[in-house]
């Protein structure tokens, strides 16, 4: 056990010298595991000028903004949320849907720091983000945005096992943006991403824990974790769902039998493949 925290203590202390010489940061913060520790590192090193900043767009949810303000106060650090409207070429849901909205992101945020007088933005990409290329990851290093975890060498394994270490929850579940629940070429609106987020919210209060609903017309599928699928089977619990999606005010309801994947989504809504 000794050497185990002596292991991620070492580690942690190389984050904490990653901000010694920093005048100040604005952490884009998701309120997920990686920004979590990176805001809570900053607050302890840089104080009140360490401030994690919130980007409330037409692809957030109501969940992921709660989320964000929970675990900006377990990290002790000044929070801000900013709204932003995405660009029209954003919300039509082209493949390189993410480059372009995490440059109008960060964009936003750029603007934020200046106007705070901090000229320091970073994030929470882990060295394992790096690895599977991410194609945020160019739009981050194009509008220079640092990435201390990264920069460190800290994994997705490291930033558990740290957070673990100094106290901050892990159990913030795994969410992306709600322009993944449509195929490229669906013009996203916003009233849709909310009927997803109210599916998703009545799936978890059913105890499914990696949880999506996929839309394609108004008609929502499904996914699940692979283990769970059995239980969605059942008759009751099953009635429950098409009664609750169709007052949600979704057309149909079905159940993808491969269970819950990323990127099951990434395809043309108007290809013939």
């Amino acid at each position: 056990m000794s050497c185990r925290y002596d292991f991620f203590g070492g580690k942690l202390r190389e984050l904490e010298r990653w901000f010694s010489d920093k005048n100040g940061a604005v952490v884009a913060f998701s309120g997920g595991v990686d920004s979590t520790l990176v805001a809570a590192v900053a607050a302890k090193t840089l104080g009140d000028r360490a401030i994690a900043v919130t980007v409330n767009t037409e692809f957030t949810g109501e969940g992921d903004i709660e989320r964000a303000k929970r675990s900006a106060k377990e990290a002790g650090v000044r929070h801000e949320i900013i709204e932003l409207k995405l660009p029209e070429q954003v919300l039509t849901n082209p493949q390189e849907r993410c480059y372009l909205c995490k440059v109008a992101m960060m964009k936003g945020l750029r603007y934020e720091a200046e106007s705070l007088g901090i000229g320091l933005v970073i994030d929470g990409t882990n060295s394992d983000d790096v690895k599977a290329g991410r194609p945020g990851i160019r739009a981050l290093r194009e509008m220079g945005i640092r990435s201390p975890l990264a920069e460190v060498g800290l994994s997705k394994k490291d930033v558990y096992e740290i957070s673990v270490m100094i106290g901050l929850s892990v159990e913030k579940g795994s969410n992306s943006c709600l322009a993944t629940r449509f195929p490229f070429g669906h013009r996203f609106k916003r009233e849709e991403g909310r009927m997803v987020e109210k599916g998703e919210q009545f799936l978890r209060s059913r105890g499914f824990r990696t949880v999506r609903v996929r839309v394609t017309d108004l008609s929502a599928k499904i996914e699940v974790d692979p283990a769970e699928i059995d239980k969605v089977l059942d008759r009751e619990l099953r009635k429950e769902i098409v009664e609750e999606f169709k007052i949600i005010g979704f057309r149909s309801v079905s159940l993808d039998l491969e269970g819950y994947r990323q990127g099951s989504m990434d395809y043309f809504e108007n290809s013939s493949v």
